[in-house]
């Protein structure tokens, strides 16, 4: 009978035709694929992904990742940086390569398995520790208390080692090490906080290095040293050599050395003034009109760069002198820097007259010749006080009349108020910056009306600021009867008065004097006010 062998190709039939079944859904679900189902990188969906599809996701968690904020907390408070400029970056290539890896899912029975199981599939990170050191350079500065260095001092007799202290700092790579962890361990990007404690720094070099100076400079110093300076000479003892050396590093480590600067301050009572001031470059007018530059002068100071090895050099040789030289000091002020003001003409002049002979203008003259050839510097503000200082017997001022309170008095200086008029008006006409000034509290008929100022010690001041890019020189004339203060420069702006109003009081009037200010490269005005308050009569305050 044939009926048993129908039955035992039935379920065999039913058996490949679920086989088949599968098979035609692995192929559909696995077209197309690189991955397999159910599988993630860092919480992404990655199942069934093409090669291009992973690598896509990759790189948007590396994006993500670059942004993602990192708090580093120091002793001295925390610093909130992205991720990407500490270094931190995701491996996108070794990322990728590792999902892929997980192809052994697309494999039929293994694509079967996988309906049960989910493959989670870590993210690559790299550190980029130069980038890491520039982020946080001023976070470690912040925290770095430098470590003080061994060194030595003359003590009773003998040189005394100072031990070095340890200093505290961050230690970078510690917190590299730090943030690259936290990130592994959290895969996703999401802030992430560090804390960074303290590390000790120590000091380059051990006390054992300084002992063994401090023993050479007590074997260099156990004799006098004559010192020969500037055709002077004088006797160094032992305890004054001891006070300047020193322990510095080296080639080599410490070594003993002299300190320049104790022997320049130790030489004037050793020795007596050595050395010359240097003298700036400075401006003259000739008698046409024309500007001078006077070449400034070098001078002179104790003592070349190398006196500190003349000195160990003599000590270690035991001769018992050394011959320092002096070196050259130039001046602040040289040639260059006065061409450079551009001071070639007048931009501003004024002249008031005054009765001859008289000992108001000894003062007078004394202040033009004190400030003739001063220069105010492009944006620099220029004090009369400030320059001249008291007016004193000692720097050739008299007794003569000023106003003092609203009366007629005399004092030393009197007089030099008509200097300030007179400048004044120059800077007025110039079209300077006037910031501080103060009119007579009476009014002087030689002076224009409205338009003048007085000075005294410590005040009123006159304070004038040159608005120009070029420098102004300041150069007062006189006559037995008249001042005069010239301001050159190169022509910037112009002044000129538009106008003037009076408002009469009880006691006393105010005068207020319009000046129009023109630019001379753009032609734009701008206009200003100054205000004169006179008593009406003396001895009546406003």
């Amino acid at each position: 009978m044939k009926f048993p062998r129908r039955r035992t190709w039935i379920p065999l039939a039913a058996v490949l035709a679920v086989l088949a079944l599968l098979v035609g859904m692995w192929a559909f679900d696995t077209a197309g694929a690189d991955v397999g189902r159910n599988v993630s990188v860092a919480g992404a969906e990655v199942g069934n992904a093409s090669a291009s599809e992973v690598r896509a996701t990759v790189e948007q968690l590396a994006a993500d990742w670059s942004t993602t904020s990192v708090t580093v907390e120091t002793p001295t408070g925390s610093v909130e940086l992205p991720a990407g400029d500490l270094g931190l970056a995701v491996d996108t290539d070794a990322t990728t390569e590792a999902v892929l890896a997980t192809d052994g899912s697309l494999h039929p029975l293994a694509w079967a398995g996988s309906f049960l199981r989910d493959e989670e599939v870590d993210l690559v990170f790299t550190l980029d520790r130069d980038r890491t050191d520039e982020a946080l350079a001023a976070t470690v500065a912040d925290n770095t208390t430098p470590a003080v260095e061994p060194t030595i001092t003359a003590g009773d007799g003998a040189m005394e080692v100072v031990a070095g202290v340890p200093g505290t700092t961050l230690d970078t790579i510690a917190i590299g090490d730090d943030v690259l962890a936290t990130a592994i361990n959290q895969q996703r990007p999401a802030a992430l906080s560090v804390t960074a404690l303290p590390v000790a720094l120590e000091p380059t070099y051990d006390d054992a290095e300084a002992e063994a100076v401090a023993d050479e400079a007590d074997a260099l110093a156990d004799q006098p040293l004559v010192l020969l300076v500037g055709g002077k000479s004088a006797t160094v003892t032992s305890t004054t050599l001891r006070s300047w050396l020193r322990a510095v590093p080296g080639d080599a480590g410490l070594e003993v050395q002299v300190d320049l600067g104790a022997i320049q301050a130790d030489l004037p009572a050793l020795i007596g003034d050595l050395g010359t001031e240097p003298v700036d470059a400075s401006f003259a007018v000739a008698g046409d009109g024309s500007i001078q530059i006077l070449d400034g002068e070098a001078g002179t100071r104790c003592c070349t760069a190398d006196s500190s090895d003349r000195v160990v050099e003599a000590l270690t040789a035991g001769e018992g002198q050394v011959e320092l030289a002096l070196e050259p000091l130039e001046p602040e002020r040289d040639r260059a820097w006065a061409e450079g003001l551009g001071i070639a003409e007048p931009i501003g002049a004024f002249t008031t007259n005054h009765a001859c002979c008289e000992n108001r203008v000894r003062n007078i003259h004394r202040i033009a010749d004190i400030l003739q050839g001063e220069v105010i510097a492009p944006g620099e503000s220029f004090s009369v006080n400030d320059t001249v200082g008291p007016r004193t017997i000692e720097k050739g001022f008299v007794e003569a009349g000023v106003i003092y309170n609203g009366k007629m008095d005399t004092d030393v200086g009197g007089g030099v108020s008509q200097f300030a008029t007179t400048m004044f008006n120059a800077a007025f006409f110039a079209g300077l910056d006037i910031d501080e000034y103060q009119s007579h509290t009476l009014y002087i008929s030689r002076y224009p009306y409205g338009r003048e100022a007085t000075i005294s010690y410590p005040n009123p001041d006159l304070v004038i600021t040159n608005n120009t890019p070029y420098g102004v020189l300041l150069w007062p004339t006189y006559t037995e009867t008249s001042i005069t203060v010239t301001l050159y420069s190169t022509p910037w702006v112009k002044g000129e008065q538009t106008g003037q109003s009076e408002t009469p009081g009880s006691r006393c009037k105010e005068v207020v004097t319009e000046r129009t200010r023109t630019w001379l490269d753009d032609g734009r005005t701008e206009t200003d006010t100054f205000s004169a308050f006179y008593q009406n009569q003396e001895g009546v305050p406003c």
